[in-house]
């Protein structure tokens, strides 16, 4: 009789026990419902919060300033002068993560600032939100006219994958590849491994979409041309077809020779057909390339611009 007894009141404990889990399941699908938020949720981030946000760290411009749009115009430095000082969010350089290991992610973006001279001065910003706002925690300079290929968060590690200029390098043509790792908190970056000179296999990783052609004309946001490096070659989608071409490393880093592309014979619509062979028409004609902003460029021999690709969204 005695054993029953526990055994009942164990079940009476267990199921109060259930039901209360089952009551407070119940009640954050209700808070889930009607759009609020617990603590250990994390908020999402979107293009447009970091584009209108205020921003800080920047060498020449005193205190903050506030993007409209992705960009700021100030007033002329000196009295009398011409150029502005501008600031402009590189926007396919946004990486979330939870950078300070707190509950809510932080938002990595790339600066670039320029003053009227021919230096473009990048800077790594780290943002968080404080009363539901995005607010600047903390910047890093990561020097002049770098190329920038991408921004990762991994732990609590800020990741730049880049190029910058290496000994004996002009200002205007960065051959080192170096990965910069940056820690919320800390005034220092530390390289990942060792710089080294840049080369084609670095385009390889992401898989690249196209963007805009040479005359600044932009792709259909749906464009289904891709690129990639892959087994010394670049391959994709060319909008109907599937193609392969082969490329050779130039004397520099950023140049390249191309093989005329393979491609599969499926026949599409013919808008499609013809943008297949403006592609494949610029691509054949490549000579150079480079990272700018997040993006993959490519140009002519006479450095004319033909293609520019963006990562394809994960």
């Amino acid at each position: 009789m005695q054993s029953t007894r526990k055994e009942v009141a164990n079940a009476a404990i267990t199921g109060s026990t259930c039901w209360r889990r089952t009551q407070w399941m119940f009640a954050l699908a209700l808070l889930s419902g009607a759009g609020l938020t617990t603590p250990s949720l994390a908020a999402e981030w979107a293009l447009d919060d970091v584009r209108g946000a205020r921003y800080g760290g920047v060498e020449g411009i005193p205190g903050e300033f506030h993007l409209v749009q992705g960009k700021w115009t100030g007033q002329p430095l000196d009295p009398g002068a011409a150029s502005k000082p501008t600031v402009m969010l590189l926007d396919d350089t946004l990486a979330t993560g939870e950078a300070a290991g707190g509950a809510h992610p932080e938002a990595a973006v790339v600066l670039a600032a320029s003053f009227g001279g021919s230096g473009v001065f990048h800077y790594l910003a780290v943002l968080e939100r404080r009363d539901g706002r995005p607010v600047s925690r903390q910047t890093w300079a990561l020097g002049d006219r770098v190329q920038i290929k991408q921004v990762q968060i991994h732990g609590q590690r800020i990741l730049v994958d880049m190029v910058r200029s290496g000994p004996g390098d002009p200002a205007c043509c960065p051959t080192e590849w170096v990965t910069l790792a940056y820690a919320v908190g800390q005034d220092r970056s530390m390289a990942v491994g060792q710089p080294r000179p840049v080369q084609l296999a670095d385009i390889g990783g992401p898989n690249w979409v196209l963007r805009t052609w040479g005359d600044g004309e932009q792709a259909q946001l749906n464009s289904s041309i891709s690129l990639t490096f892959k087994d010394a070659a670049l391959r994709g989608h060319a909008g109907c077809n599937s193609y392969v071409a082969g490329t050779q490393a130039g004397a520099t880093g950023s140049a390249l020779a191309m093989a005329p592309a393979a491609t599969t014979r499926k026949m599409c619509e013919p808008d499609v057909m013809r943008s297949e062979s403006r592609f494949l028409e610029a691509l054949a004609r490549a000579a150079r390339w480079r990272f700018d902003g997040g993006r993959l460029a490519l140009s002519a021999d006479d450095g004319s611009p033909l293609l520019t690709f963006s990562r394809e969204p994960r």
